[in-house]
This record gives C-alpha cells, sequence and structure tokens, in this order.
C-alpha cells in the first residue's frame, strides 16, 4: 500500500522490556562505525539521556556521522534538555515541526526508531526518557516492547529517516542472515496518507483464527476498528485488548472506559495491567503475524502522526510475542465490571465528539 517491500534473511530480537531493549540498544551504538540515525517523540533529561550521549559524543568524536531527529511538540514544546543542548553542539540535530509553525502543529512525528551503520535497527514504543526504562516511577511499572532487526528489512527504517530528514537515501551493504525465519516487513504512515497502520491491525484481527492479543496505552477506536473487534469475538475468535491500569491521561481514559460496555458485551476481553501503564503498542494473530511499532488505537496515530511500525510473519518471533502477552494476562485484570461513574459519562460523551481532533 505505501511501497514498503517486504525481506527475508534477517535476525529479529524481542525485547519485552524498555529496560532490556536500552541495554541491547546501548551496546549496539557502541559497535557503531560508520553512522547512527535517531528518531524520537520524546526526549527528556535523565540517566537514559545522559549514558546515551556520552556514548554518541565519543562516536562522534571517532568520526561517526551521528544524528538525531527530535519532535518540536514531544521534546520542543518546553524548551531542549540540557544535555541534548550540549549533544546538539557536535552532532547533527533537526528539529520535525517546531510549534511556531501552526499550520503543521497537529502533524507530530510520533516515531522512535534507531539506526546504525544501516545494517541494524531498533523500534517500538519507548522514547528516551527514565520512565521508559523505569529509572523513574510514574504510573506504577512501565511496559514498554521493542525490537531489533539485522539484514536487509533496514533499508527501509533508513529510508524512512533520510526521507525525514530530507536527504537522499545513502547506499549500504547489509548483512543477510539466512536464518528461514519468516517474513519482516518495515512499514510508516503519514499524516493524511492511506493508513497503512489502521489496515495492518484490522488485517490482523480479520485474518485470526484463534487468538488475538493487542496492547495500546489509548484505546479510542472507530467505527471500522470496533466492527472488526466485535466481528472477530463473533466468529468465536479470542480477542485480547490490555490497557493500563494506571492511566496516565484521565480524559483519555474515561474516553477508553466509555468503549467497554460495547467490546466487552460483543465478547471481547479486556484487561488492565494492574502494576501500572502499558505504553507498549502491538498486536499479534495466531502466532503467526504480528506487528510491533508506535501507533496507538487511535485517529491521531492512524490518520494525523508519522507513525513506524514493523510487520513480522511467521518465524518465531510472532510465537515469542505471544507466549509473551500469555504471560502478561497473569499481571492483570478483567475490565468486566468497569463502570463509569455519571460525571465521566457526561464527559465520555463530550470526549467521544471531540475524539477526531485528539
Amino acid at each position: 500500500m505505501n511501497g514498503f517491500p517486504v525481506y527475508r534473511n534477517n535476525f529479529s530480537e524481542y525485547y519485552p522490556l524498555g529496560e532490556m531493549q536500552f541495554c541491547a540498544l546501548a551496546e549496539e551504538i557502541r559497535r557503531a562505525e560508520v553512522s547512527i540515525y535517531m528518531e524520537f517523540f520524546i526526549i527528556r533529561e535523565g540517566t537514559m539521556l545522559s549514558e546515551i550521549a556520552s556514548i554518541l559524543e565519543k562516536k562522534a568524536a571517532d568520526g561517526v556521522d551521528v544524528r538525531i531527529l527530535y519532535d518540536g511538540f514531544g521534546t520542543g514544546l518546553t524548551g531542549l534538555p540540557i544535555t541534548l543542548k550540549r549533544l546538539c553542539r557536535q552532532i547533527r540535530c533537526r528539529e520535525f515541526s517546531p510549534v511556531r509553525r501552526l499550520h503543521r502543529l497537529n502533524n507530530r512525528d510520533h516515531r522512535k526508531l534507531v539506526i546504525i551503520d544501516g545494517k541494524t535497527a531498533f523500534i517500538g514504543s519507548g522514547n528516551i526518557a527514565d520512565e521508559y526504562i523505569n529509572s523513574r516511577e510514574r504510573f506504577g511499572h512501565w511496559r514498554d516492547t521493542g525490537v531489533m532487526i539485522k539484514g536487509e528489512a533496514v533499508r527501509s527504517f533508513t529510508s524512512m529517516f533520510l526521507k525525514m530528514w530530507g536527504e537522499p537515501e545513502l547506499s549500504a551493504v547489509f548483512d543477510r542472515f539466512d536464518t528461514g525465519a519468516g517474513f519482516v516487513q518495515p512499514f510508516g504512515d503519514v499524516p493524511h496518507g492511506i493508513a497503512a497502520g489502521k489496515s495492518v491491525y484490522i488485517s490482523l484481527v480479520n485474518s485470526a483464527e484463534s487468538e488475538v492479543f493487542i496492547t495500546t496505552p489509548y484505546l479510542v477506536p472507530d467505527k471500522s476498528i470496533i466492527e472488526s473487534f466485535t466481528a472477530a469475538a463473533a466468529r468465536g475468535t479470542e480477542v485480547n485488548i490490555i490497557l493500563p491500569g494506571i492511566p496516565d491521561k484521565r480524559y483519555v481514559h474515561i474516553l477508553t472506559k466509555s468503549h467497554y460496555r460495547r467490546l466487552l458485551s460483543a465478547g471481547v476481553k479486556i484487561y488492565e495491567y494492574v502494576p501500572g501503564f502499558i505504553h507498549a503498542k502491538m498486536c499479534v494473530s495466531d502466532g503467526r503475524a504480528a506487528v510491533v511499532g508506535s501507533f496507538n488505537l487511535d485517529r491521531r496515530s492512524f490518520c494525523m502522526n508519522y507513525e513506524a511500525a514493523v510487520l513480522f510473519y511467521g518465524g518465531t518471533l510472532p510465537v515469542r510475542i505471544a507466549s509473551d502477552m500469555k504471560e502478561l494476562l497473569l499481571l492483570c485484570r478483567s475490565g468486566e465490571g468497569t463502570r463509569l461513574l455519571p460525571g465521566e459519562r457526561f464527559a465520555a460523551g463530550v470526549l467521544n465528539i471531540l475524539s477526531p481532533f485528539f
């Protein structure tokens, strides 16, 4: 749909926690020889940024091409972190769509992407801030997920980054991993495009035969997504949606809960992560196909932001993700019996009217 090819001969690793991905990311950055490209919605001061900055400064001094692309709203709204300001004096940094550009204020770069030497890529739901690796507690235990990919599929991630940066794609020699471990398809979405992310989620749900697991911090579905979930449940597919037990935005949580009754009555199963906040953005179907990336289940991600994700089909990685989701359910409570208070019902009615603008 968006011109992103399917690849084989890749190596993939799944990280069920943000701190696990960060450890692997730091190690791979230390090994960089040619280039390090980083693209994030949020970059905040803290131990995570300090460690990354220390590594990047050394790599830049060694002649490695280091670039950071950060969002003007997520990172730049309240001023750049001191560490990032210092780092930007030594490497190439660019701000995506500063908030003063009011005509583009609603279209944000929501991607979380790192590409190393054009051969290794990290993608997932975590930004650069301490809560994403649980070095700082916000809303209980914070759960993010991500993947590392090595091989030819990194070409698409490199292309995505350089297009956002505004330069033509650079050539690179890709390693090949003859693993036979299924197919990998990185893809991105742009505002007012054809909504490939939404199509992927609906396709995974519609094609599921036995079970589908979805994790998202925000559930603000439109009619087509609700119909996909309820139709899957009606034909006997077990649809499991895992949401935060401790929300970060009260108004979005009220809006999310307003959809519980309809989904639960249709047979969809809703769970809330008791230890804290689920920020992971994933969907896995029958342990056969899975998508991991930056898409929330709302109109903003599907229609208004710049997003990125990777689709896996076959191989062991979807199986690994499905197994992790089943273990995650042990830490969740059922959403059944959840009711909106009278004031929340009124607020939900207003918020549903305004939801296309979220």
